[in-house]
């Protein structure tokens, strides 16, 4: 029979092979689809841009790193070095499932093992707070649409605006207020032995739920600038205020639409098209969504990559 040590290994090559696989393919198909390197020139004109794009990068997952290891604290003490090398690794187990939901699986690798169902709940409250960023960020700016689509021949826009209020005012709520999942499974299962593992769900203040909130605005700002300086690299030509609009609802739609991590790209190329065309701007889009969607996801999960491949255990 194996042994537990060489199942593992056989694990990690195949689970490697096909990160490498499903990451190559994509960057192949649409390298090739889009035609991006016509664009290339430019990437060598405005190099600093790109190295912004990358120093930017590290920013960004550096924050993600200190938000989960500032929610882990409740439940175990993580050094940022681990905290980092978790989070990378959670990116490239993620591109294995839809819409990247298995991203916490890379992470409680990290934790012992008695606490990994609670950091998978923390895992998801912490992501629940950056989707909650990018869905009121998002709905803020759709009530700016109105101004560059008429929204008036399907819906009338009081009823829209309500719409979008209510919803921002709803996400929100269950936000702040985790701790009544608990209550609510406490209801129907008193003797339940996964009960004490969700009352990760109460343990959080108002106020750290807030600076975790904080710290997945924070993120989302940069992204958002991430995504100006690929613009002004492949010299997109738009207003601030027009990106500063539509780029949220662009990402917006990202999130909406269910993916795997074959089309995730193409999606991501699509709805920056569809958003952008609203003010007739796509010459070059596909390539500056192309570029982020390396430089922001393809490149970490292979440093992710590296860190699971050390892993002993």
């Amino acid at each position: 029979m194996l042994k537990k040590t060489n199942i593992l290994k056989i694990l990690k090559v195949l689970i490697s092979f096909t990160i490498i696989f499903v990451l190559y393919r994509q960057f192949d198909l649409k390298f090739a689809d889009y035609n991006i390197a016509q664009n290339l020139p430019l990437l060598r004109k405005n190099y600093f841009y790109l190295f912004l794009l990358f120093i930017l990068m590290f920013i960004q997952w550096f924050v993600e790193a200190q938000k989960w290891r500032f929610l882990l604290c409740k439940v175990q003490y993580l050094k940022f070095g681990q905290s980092i090398k978790a989070i990378f690794s959670g990116l490239s187990v993620s591109f294995l499932t839809p819409n990247r939901t298995g991203e916490f699986l890379g992470r409680i690798i990290f934790i012992s093992k008695e606490n990994r169902i609670k950091a998978s709940i923390i895992t998801f409250i912490g992501n629940y707070s950056q989707l909650l960023t990018t869905i009121t960020i998002g709905l803020i700016s759709l009530f700016y649409l109105p101004n560059y689509f008429n929204i008036d021949k399907y819906l009338d826009r009081n009823y829209y605006c309500v719409i979008i209020f209510f919803t921002l005012i709803i996400l929100n709520i269950l936000y702040f207020f985790t701790n009544k999942i608990y209550d609510f499974a406490s209801i129907f299962s008193k003797k339940n032995k996964y009960l004490s593992q969700i009352e990760v769900f109460k343990i959080y203040s108002k106020k750290e739920l807030l600076i975790a909130y904080l710290y997945s605005m924070f993120r989302y700002i940069i992204f958002i600038i991430q995504y100006y300086i690929a613009f002004l690299t492949f010299e997109i030509h738009i207003s601030l205020i027009d990106f500063v609009i539509l780029k949220p609802i662009s990402i917006l739609l990202v999130t909406a639409i269910p993916t795997v991590s074959i089309t995730d790209a193409g999606v991501r190329v699509s709805s920056a098209l569809a958003i952008f065309a609203l003010v007739d701007i796509s010459t070059n889009i596909i390539s500056a969504t192309i570029l982020i969607w390396l430089v922001n996801l393809v490149i970490p999960s292979l440093i992710g990559l590296l860190f699971f491949n050390k892993l002993k255990s």
